[in-house]
């Protein structure tokens, strides 16, 4: 048989079967996605690279490496990722709290993981057939190969790291240019022309866990709200146009502490003056660590609304009410006072749940209705929510309220922002 015809049926072979590929030296495949890398070594310096992922692993770490094709190094990497959001905190915490603090997020492709198989595939089989193919030229011989030495002395090598390659942030990933569209992972958006990929990653910090929620785009300049954006998202961020770039984000997530940063569009990447910005291909993310209220913290639940003279939510209150719920169901010991507000403090009717309904989300025919001051209705509402708290298993010793009707208004009770003044408060009072 002709070595062409053994070519194409291996190829064919290596895309029928490109499943069952394990990575070289290794127990897990070499799989499309996303690479928490902390070295690089060139082709010829394989037993580097094992003998730095095994001093890793003797220091506790799971780690692996492996030879990516597309960048033509062997990279050492401690996680693999099928998700951006995941892979993008995990960078964060790790540059933040290990020894690693210059890793980065490798995005490998697809198509790199075809042309893998193949290279060791061919590689191990060129043996096979070379008996066959004997009239071919020899395989060229790298005279740069240097041979493999002890445990000992490779470790002794890598105490300084002498022989890890530096890379550039450029050569840290593959570009977009260089593969397909359908290959792009599906986080990574489109750039906009004059518009920069921004991911804004909203997570709690003590468990790594995703945070819903908004982040406000603020001009620095002028202290003008531009918009705002949806968390954990890859967004198309305009150039402000301001002259010098400068911005403000800011996260404000019920349940979790203000977090504000500053942002400069035109030079993002600064991790001493911006150390909570990385980049992850062509997409720049910026990282909002969130952190739970501590005891004397004072938040409104600005997304919960109440029927008119009505102690019942709106259901689009729901969300929030559950975030305040699982706040409480973290920590058990957490006591809070509810505050209650109103508009104004005349009396006024009074609509609430009848006992023993559970309708906190929708008005019903059964509800009860009676006249009463500004501070009864605030304290209905109060009351209201801690019973709902109460039914999800929330200790009621954990629980106060306080009315104050229209006493503490925000705005005056006739001016355009008067809905303003009807609001519920939570103030931690342990944590």
């Amino acid at each position: 048989m002709k070595k062409s015809s053994y070519l194409t049926f291996l190829t064919a072979f290596l895309l029928f079967s490109i499943s069952s590929i394990r990575v070289s030296g290794q127990d897990k495949e070499l799989k499309a996605g996303y690479y928490l890398t902390i070295a690089a070594y060139s082709k010829n310096k394989e037993h580097y690279a094992k003998a730095y992922a095994d001093k890793v692993r003797s220091d506790g770490h799971e780690v692996a490496y492996d030879f990516f094709p597309k960048k033509n190094y062997y990279f050492v990497y401690l996680k693999y990722y099928d998700d951006f959001n995941t892979s993008i905190r995990d960078l964060y915490q790790t540059r933040k709290n290990t020894e690693f603090d210059d890793c980065w997020v490798y995005v490998m492709r697809q198509s790199e993981v075809v042309e893998k198989a193949l290279n060791k595939e061919v590689s191990s089989l060129n043996d096979m057939f070379a008996a066959r193919f004997s009239d071919t030229d020899e395989e060229e011989v790298d005279e740069t190969e240097e041979p493999i030495s002890s445990t000992k002395d490779t470790n002794e090598n890598l105490s300084d790291k002498n022989e890890q390659v530096l890379l550039s942030d450029e050569d840290k990933v593959i570009e977009s240019s260089s593969s397909k569209a359908s290959e792009i992972p599906s986080s990574i958006a489109e750039e906009k022309t004059n518009s920069k990929n921004v991911f804004l990653s909203l997570f709690f910090g003590r468990t790594g866990k995703e945070v819903q929620g908004q982040v406000q785009l603020i001009d620095a300049s002028n202290h003008e709200l531009l918009r705002k954006y949806d968390g954990n998202k890859v967004i198309a961020m305009d150039d402000p146009n301001n002259g010098n770039g400068d911005l403000i984000l800011i996260s404000d997530v019920f349940g979790y502490k203000k977090v504000q940063h500053d942002f400069n569009y035109l030079d993002p990447i600064d991790s001493e003056e911006y150390p909570y910005v990385t980049n992850i291909e062509d997409t720049i993310v910026v990282n909002f660590e969130l952190g739970r209220y501590t005891k004397g913290d004072i938040a409104t639940m600005y997304n919960v609304f109440f029927y008119k003279d009505a102690a019942i939510m709106r259901p689009q209150s729901k969300y929030e009410i559950n975030e305040l719920t699982s706040m409480l169901k973290e920590n058990p010991q957490m006591k809070i006072r509810i505050h209650g507000h109103t508009n104004g403090s005349a009396h006024g009717p009074i609509i609430k749940m009848n006992d023993g309904a559970s309708n906190y989300f929708s008005l019903s025919s059964d509800d009860k209705k009676s006249i009463g001051s500004a501070k009864k209705l605030s304290q209905e509402r109060a009351s209201m929510i801690k019973q709902y708290l109460e039914n999800e298993g929330i200790d009621s010793r954990n629980i106060e309220i306080k009315a104050w009707g229209g006493k503490s208004e925000l705005h005056h009770k006739h001016s355009s922002q008067a809905h303003k003044n009807v609001r519920v408060e939570i103030e931690v009072l342990q944590d």
